[in-house]
């Protein structure tokens, strides 16, 4: 079942696409660990993006576009990193990251207001698919 509702959306956003990723925690580590790789979903919507993951234990991770500096590809610093060999690789920097439904609990979202830097690599679409919307 998934988490996501357009009702956690503002008011006159809407909804664009989703598209199954893995978020990768730490990108530049040099030995790729399980626990490291997040799958889940990423949907992409007209004033924000939302990841969803898989797992009911973590919270929901929305970006909203206004506080995004950066959303592009992404390559490696390394080739000895463990994503070298990955391709379509998409990158997130943002000013404010709000995080919902934890555990799936309703309770009130954390807004981390700190730059923090996402990694997501695309499992069946290019990440050009993404970025045109």
């Amino acid at each position: 079942m998934d988490r996501f509702s357009l009702l956690l959306l503002e008011p006159g956003e809407v909804y664009f696409e989703d598209f199954k990723v893995v978020y990768h925690i730490r990108p530049e580590d040099k030995q790729p660990q399980i626990q490291n790789e997040v799958p889940g979903r990423l949907k992409v919507c007209s004033k924000c993006v939302v990841f969803v993951p898989f797992s009911h234990a973590l919270p929901m991770l929305k970006f909203p576009l206004a506080d995004c500096d950066i959303i592009e590809e992404w390559t490696p610093k390394s080739f000895q990193s463990a994503l070298a060999y990955k391709q379509e690789i998409m990158f997130i920097s943002c000013k404010q990251t709000v995080e919902m439904l934890s555990q799936s609990i309703i309770a009130p979202y954390k807004f981390r207001r700190q730059k923090e830097t996402f990694v997501f690599s695309f499992t069946y679409r290019k990440v050009a698919d993404c970025l045109s919307q």
